[in-house]
C-alpha cells in the first residue's frame, strides 16, 4: 500500500522507539503543518492498522490527544509502528526517504549493569565481536556466541536467522565503577581542594610582589598592611572552610572527605609560612 510523504514521516519518526506527539510533532519538513492535522493524521494511521498504542488495553481518544498542550510531559498517549505500518514505511523509504532500508547488518544489544552481564544479536559473527569490543568493561575472553533462529532488531522488526553473543563485565571495570561512584560524579568537585590550595599559593606570591612594588613607590603603608591582614583572614576562613566541609563529606566519603582536610591543612601550613615570613623577614611595611 502506497502512503504520501507526510504519513511516511510520522511512521518514520516511530521508526527508533515508541514516541509520544512531542517526538512526532513539530514535522520539520512539513512546518506549516499544525498539532492537530498531525494528531488527525495519527489517527488515520491508527485507524489504518499502521500504528498501535504501546498499552494496547488503552484506546486512542482523539479529544484528549488534541487537548493537551504542546511539549505536554505527562501524556498517557505513546505510539509505535505495527508490522503492517513497518512494511508500509520500509516499502516507502527509497521514495520519500531518498534511501533504502537495509537490515542486512542489524543488531540489537542488552547490559544489565546491576549483574554485570549483557547479550548482543546481530546478522553476523563479526558485528557481534565489533559491538563487544565498543563496549565499556566487557569481557571479550569469556564471551560466548551461538546461533539462533531470529532476533528483534527493533520492536517492530525480527530478522530470521542471526547470532546471540553472551558476555561478562569483568572485575577490574567493576572496580573502576566502583571507585569512580564513591568519588563523586565530577572530578573537578573531587579536585577543588587541591585547586584552592594551588590559588590561594599563586595569590599570595603576587601579593608579596605588590608589597615590594608599593615599598618601592612609597604608597600608603596603612593600605599595604591592611592588604596583607586581608589575605591572613582569608586564608584562615578558606583552611576552616575545607575543613568543616572535609569532616561533613568524611562520613559519607572517605575519599573526597580526606582531599577537603588535605586541603584545609594546606592552607593552613601556607598561612604559618605566611606569618613567619611576617615576624622574622619583615613582610609587612612599616615607615
Amino acid at each position: 500500500m502506497n502512503i504520501d510523504k507526510l504519513d511516511w514521516l510520522i511512521l518514520d519518526a516511530l521508526a527508533d522507539d515508541y514516541e509520544s506527539m512531542n517526538q512526532i510533532y513539530p514535522i520539520e519538513e512539513c512546518p506549516q503543518m499544525s498539532r492537530e492535522g498531525i494528531v488527525d493524521r495519527v489517527y488515520d494511521l491508527y485507524q489504518k492498522g499502521f500504528i498501535c498504542l504501546i498499552d494496547k488495553d488503552k484506546k486512542f481518544i482523539i479529544e484528549e490527544i488534541k487537548v493537551e498542550p504542546e511539549g505536554y510531559l505527562d501524556t498517557k498517549f505513546w505510539f509505535g509502528m505495527t508490522e503492517a505500518g513497518a512494511a508500509v514505511w520500509e516499502g516507502g523509504s527509497e521514495k520519500h526517504g531518498g534511501y533504502k532500508q537495509d537490515w542486512s547488518k542489524s543488531w540489537s544489544q542488552h547490559t544489565d549493569c546491576q549483574k554485570r552481564e549483557g547479550v548482543i544479536y546481530a546478522t553476523s559473527k563479526e558485528i557481534c565481536l565489533e559491538r563487544l569490543k565498543a563496549t565499556p568493561g566487557a569481557d571479550v575472553k569469556d564471551a560466548k556466541i551461538s546461533s539462533v533462529p531470529e532476533f528483534r532488531a527493533k520492536y517492530y522488526k525480527v530478522i530470521k536467522g542471526g547470532f546471540k553473543l553472551e558476555f561478562k563485565i569483568n572485575e577490574a571495570s567493576k572496580q573502576r565503577d566502583k571507585w569512580r561512584k564513591s568519588l563523586g560524579l565530577n572530578r573537578i568537585v573531587i579536585f577543588s581542594p587541591l585547586i584552592v590550595s594551588l590559588v590561594v599559593f599563586v595569590l599570595y606570591c603576587l601579593s608579596v610582589l605588590l608589597f615590594y612594588k608599593v615599598r618601592f613607590l612609597a604608597m600608603s603603608m596603612l593600605w599595604a598592611n591592611s592588604f596583607t591582614i586581608f589575605w591572613f583572614i582569608a586564608m584562615l576562613w578558606i583552611a576552616l572552610a575545607q575543613g568543616i566541609l572535609g569532616v561533613g563529606i568524611l562520613f559519607r566519603n572517605q575519599k573526597v572527605g580526606a582531599l577537603h582536610l588535605y586541603s584545609a591543612i594546606s592552607v593552613a601550613a601556607l598561612y604559618y609560612v605566611i606569618m613567619w615570613s611576617v615576624s622574622v623577614k619583615g613582610f609587612i611595611i612599616t615607615n
